[in-house]
């Protein structure tokens, strides 16, 4: 702001000495400026990118914990229900009633296992002794993950169980329903005392109703 520290000519520009150091020293302050404030909003859109990430891992960890802690309550609820009761040595068609659940344990575990090698395969195969592999095939094939959470089974899995499964002579090659599962279930009915005639059903509702 000091005309005296430089002068204007018709091509060029004269200062004093130490002007041109001091522009100099503003250019750097300047550059080094926009470089932090540059440098602040890299680092803040990384930071945010980075948090988006941790929250959707967080998640997917509290969704499979929530499934796995859920899966296995139901299965202690029942396993409760039937020692309660006095069902633990009780007797059916092909073993006792605790021995039905077995499948279940451990299908819940296979749904935990990772699933993604041959040596995987391999390991869910000599796990679930209670499962024939057409029902590991049909699990495996079944199987949804979460997206984002985790990768679905690739085909070359499913395909070495099948393969296995029809190069076995004791495994059905069919799913069928297991009859031995299969008991009568008696619910109870009470007549009411309102006929049908005392009852007011709304118009909208009255072309449902076939007698």
């Amino acid at each position: 702001k000091d005309i005296d520290k430089y002068q204007l000519g018709k091509r060029k520009i004269f200062f004093r000495a130490g002007q041109v150091a001091y522009l100099e020293k503003l250019r750097a302050d300047k550059i080094h400026e926009s470089c932090v404030i540059l440098q602040a909003h890299i680092r803040g859109w990384s930071q945010q990118r980075q948090y988006k990430r941790v929250c959707i891992a967080v998640k997917g960890i509290q969704r499979y914990t929530r499934g796995l802690l859920a899966r296995r309550y139901n299965l202690n609820i029942l396993e409760e229900w039937v020692r309660e009761n006095g069902l633990m040595e009780e007797e059916l068609m092909d073993g006792s009633v605790i021995s039905m659940l077995h499948p279940m344990i451990q299908a819940s575990k296979l749904l935990q296992m990772k699933k993604q090698s041959f040596h995987d395969a391999e390991e869910i195969i000599s796990l679930c002794t209670c499962l024939n592999l057409l029902q590991i095939q049909k699990l495996v094939t079944m199987y949804t993950p979460s997206s984002g959470f985790e990768e679905r089974v690739p085909i070359a899995i499913i395909r070495y169980i099948a393969k296995k499964n029809q190069s076995s002579k004791t495994d059905p090659t069919q799913l069928m329903v297991d009859v031995s599962y299969q008991f009568p279930v008696t619910f109870p009915f009470s007549y009411a005392d309102v006929s049908y005639n005392d009852m007011k059903i709304p118009k909208r509702f009255k072309h449902l109703i076939k007698i």
